[in-house]
């Protein structure tokens, strides 16, 4: 017996995360501020931004051509 998850479950965690982006994308590039800089530090914000990171060695990864030995002749 499976149980799927409630379709406004899924929809509200793809707002939370899509509103974490937004907003940690707006502070990197300075369209916002922090009130307190520390904030910074915060664990969701870091979480975040370790993601992103993972996220796109992930897809540099991807289209790394392999090394290939060149032949001499």
């Amino acid at each position: 017996m499976t149980r799927n998850e409630p379709a406004q479950l899924s929809i509200k965690e793809a707002i939370e995360t899509a509103v974490v982006h937004l907003t940690v994308q707006g502070i990197k590039d300075n369209s916002w501020a922090l009130a307190n800089p520390k904030d910074w530090e915060s664990p969701i914000i870091q979480r975040y931004l370790r993601e992103d990171a993972n996220y796109v060695n992930g897809i540099e990864a991807l289209y790394d051509e392999p090394a290939t030995a060149s032949a001499t002749s």
